[in-house]
């Protein structure tokens, strides 16, 4: 993984961020903690340098249709009822 990393820093970086992404409503105990996450996730997507990455989470966060407040609970709450 490493000598992949070292060879293709960006790709390996944005394959990790969507597997994170992912991985939020799926391991958040509650749709506070799934916030408290994709926020976090969009600070450090942003923070990367990465364009896409930075363009994404601030669509994610800004779009007045996604409304970036209820998103997260969205798909908790979904993650959590496709599961029964």
């Amino acid at each position: 993984m490493k000598n992949i990393r070292d060879h293709f820093k960006e790709l390996f970086d944005a394959y990790m961020f969507k597997k994170t992404l992912r991985s939020i409503y799926r391991t958040a105990q509650d749709s506070w903690h799934a916030d408290m996450a994709f926020h976090r996730w969009c600070r450090l997507a942003e923070e990367t340098g990465i364009p896409e990455l930075k363009t994404m989470a601030r669509a994610m966060q800004y779009t007045p249709i996604l409304d970036s407040r209820s998103l997260p609970r969205f798909y908790w709450y979904a993650e959590l009822i496709s599961g029964i």
